[in-house]
C-alpha cells in the first residue's frame, strides 16, 4: 500500500498543468450587475465557447500580472478597481497538444470602469450579461461567477 501512494505522489508531484489567470469585470448599471463574457472565435464545427478574459501566464509572470495583460490583449480593458479579498482557483482538464492536462485558473474580481470593449482576434463576440444570463452560456467559470456574485452580494448588505 505505501509503495502505492507513493508511486501516486510521484505521478502528481510530476504531471504536467497548465497556469491561467483571469477577471471576472463587473459593472453596476441601472438594469443591475452586468458581466463581461466573451465568444471564442471559431473556425469549425465546435460548440459555442463563452468565457471571462483569461490567459496562460507567460514565465515569471504573477497571476494577477497575467490576469491584467489578458484583460488588456483580450478585452482592451486597462482601467478597473480590483476587488480586494476576492480570488479564487478553478481547476479543471484541458486539452493540449492533443494530451489531457490540469489547468489551474486564478479568477480576479474587478469593477470596470467603461463599458467600451475592444475584441482580440480569440474572440468574436462580446455581452455585458446579467448573472442570469451569463450562467446560462459560461462554459467553464460558472462556479467562479457564482462566487464572485456571492461576494458581491455579501459587500453590498455590509454597506447598507
Amino acid at each position: 500500500m505505501e509503495i502505492l501512494l507513493k508511486l501516486e505522489k510521484e505521478f502528481y508531484d510530476n504531471m504536467p498543468v497548465l497556469r491561467s489567470a483571469g477577471i471576472i469585470f463587473f459593472r453596476n448599471t441601472p438594469e443591475g450587475r452586468k458581466y463581461l463574457i466573451l465568444r471564442a472565435s471559431r473556425k469549425d464545427n465546435r460548440p459555442e465557447f463563452w468565457d471571462i478574459p483569461k490567459g496562460e501566464l507567460d514565465k515569471g509572470e504573477s497571476g494577477i500580472g497575467a490576469a491584467k495583460r489578458e484583460a488588456r490583449e483580450e478585452a482592451g480593458i486597462e482601467n478597473f478597481e480590483l476587488i480586494p479579498k476576492f480570488k479564487e482557483t478553478v481547476q479543471y482538464f484541458t486539452r493540449h497538444d492533443r494530451k489531457s492536462i490540469m489547468k489551474f485558473v486564478a479568477i480576479f474580481l474587478a469593477k470596470a470602469s467603461k463599458d467600451k470593449v475592444t475584441l482580440s482576434q480569440e474572440h468574436d463576440a462580446f455581452e455585458w450579461a446579467t448573472f442570469k444570463e451569463a450562467m446560462k452560456k459560461l462554459t467553464t467559470m460558472k462556479e467562479a461567477l457564482k462566487k464572485a456574485d456571492e461576494f458581491l452580494s455579501r459587500l453590498k448588505e455590509k454597506a447598507i
